[in-house]
């Protein structure tokens, strides 16, 4: 018992320091605040804000899951845009900075550590949380988070796909989309 007591309490004092230890020095703070001035720089809002990510990321403020959640959500949105392929500046440390990271091998790697952004989503697979027909005959599908999808072609839809009925949308050619229910697929597009 005694020895189990002995491994909890070395369990939690080492949880306690974890947060200490991944802490920022004022070093890398400033460094850090140096990449996001130089990321100031950049021309257009989409790059900036691209630039101003990769920085967060790197510092691990940016968590990768909440990210792809955004992603998720905003998959087919008309205001849905890439992330422009512009490389963060090079923002060189302070002077203390890259004297610390010389004296110490670990300091360095956590200065040089870089979080790839997650990879750019191409389809998402969600449920029906709602469907009609609308007054030009084509199929308008709610899903389970909220996204409305709106059939542009072919002909009327065959049945009206039931609540919670698997569904899914993958990017097409030229900008488009295709919706799948079933073995039913057709050409939509995003209209919320």
């Amino acid at each position: 018992m005694k020895r189990h007591a002995g491994l909890g309490a070395a369990a939690g004092l080492a949880l306690l320091s974890w947060p200490a230890q991944s802490q920022p020095g004022p070093d890398q703070a400033a460094a850090n605040w140096q990449a996001v001035v130089a990321c100031a720089g950049q021309a257009d809002a989409g790059s900036r804000h691209a630039c101003v990510d990769r920085v967060l990321r790197a510092a691990g403020v940016l968590d990768p899951a909440r990210e792809a959640a955004a992603q998720r959500q905003s998959f087919g949105a008309p205001e849905r845009r890439a992330e422009p392929a512009v490389a963060p500046p090079a923002v060189a440390p302070p002077p203390a900075a890259a004297a610390a990271a010389a004296a110490s091998p670990q300091a360095g790697a956590v200065q040089e550590r870089a979080v790839a952004a997650p990879p750019a989503i191409s389809g998402i697979e969600t449920t029906v949380s709602d469907a009609l027909i609308g007054g030009d005959r084509l199929l308008i599908v709610a899903t389970s988070e909220g996204a409305i999808w709106k059939q542009v072609d072919g002909g009327p839809f065959r049945r009206l796909p039931a609540k919670g009925s698997a569904f899914a949308v993958e990017e097409g050619a030229l900008g488009s989309y295709r919706c799948k229910i079933g073995s039913d697929v057709f050409r939509c597009r995003r209209v919320d």
